[in-house]
Parts: C-alpha cells; structure tokens; sequence
C-alpha cells in the first residue's frame, strides 16, 4: 500500500475458510454490494470490458456508477487465498478532478475458526485535492464497513 493519501482500513471475520472466502469476495458482482451512500458515493451499476476471471494481476475492467461517472480497474497483485490488491482509476466526473487514483487491498488469514478480512483502501489525491478527499475518505469509512459486512455474508457457508 502507498504511504501518501488517505487511508480506511475495514476488517470483518467470517466462518468462511480462506479459500471459500477469496472466492466469493474477490469476484463479487459489485453491483449487489457497492450500492452507493447518497448523496457522496454513487452505486457501481454495472461492470463491462473485464479481461479475463478476474484472477491474474493485470487484468482490466471498467466500471459504471450511477451518477453517469466511470472508472478503470486493474489487479496488481493476485495471490488466492491470501492477498489481493488493485489499483481504481482514472476517475471521470467530479471526483476525477480530486483524485488521482484509489489503492484497494484485501487480504485474508485463515485462522482455527474461519477467516479475518481486511480491506484496505488508499484515497491518492491530486494537488490541491486534498482537503476534499480527506472528507471523501471519512465518508467512505463509513460505506467500506457497511460493504465488507455485506461481503462476509455472502460468504458464509450455506448451512
């Protein structure tokens, strides 16, 4: 992870093994979990030009939210089950002229009973931005933890 930027870090246990957990969180259809907090993070509404499963380090995607914005996305580093990291950006809209580019890293340990997951994302402002990202990272604290609950959900094993 970068040392410059603004920093939320979420973390959630799930029952889930670490294999089951990366296999449901790192594929996810982002749009039934990141569906926005009105009025400061649109939903992601759909996902398109993805090369590849979504399970090698440079492999791309494009991604639609719901205020008319879109980004780019490209894994960086892709080692199941234990860490995952990606790079968001550029942004269009008004965040693209704030923001630089966004770091997103989970990782997941297995442990006796389950699994830890912490995600790990790094707000990268452009000059003169940063006053309006640190707010942006404060707001996306609060929308990270409501979607890393949403994500070890999913990935609970069906009983």
């Amino acid at each position: 992870m970068p040392s410059r930027g603004f920093r939320v870090a979420v973390e959630e246990w799930t029952s889930a093994d670490a294999e089951r957990a990366w296999d449901v969180i790192v594929p996810v259809d982002l749009t039934t979990v990141f569906t926005g907090l009105k009025p400061a993070i649109p939903a992601v509404v759909g996902v398109r030009e993805q090369s590849g499963d979504w399970d090698a380090a440079g492999q791309t995607r494009k991604i639609d939210l719901a205020d008319g914005s879109h980004t780019g996305e490209v894994i960086k580093s892709c080692e199941r089950p234990a860490l995952f990291t990606y790079t968001v950006g550029p942004f269009s809209g008004p965040v693209g002229k704030l923001v630089d580019r966004a770091e997103g890293e989970f990782k997941f340990e297995s442990m006796s009973d389950g699994t830890h997951v912490r995600w790990t994302y790094v707000w990268i402002p452009k000059r003169g931005g940063a006053p309006i990202v640190w707010v942006l990272s404060k707001i996306w604290r609060i929308y990270a933890r409501r979607c890393i609950l949403s994500l070890v959900k999913l990935a609970e094993p069906v009983k």
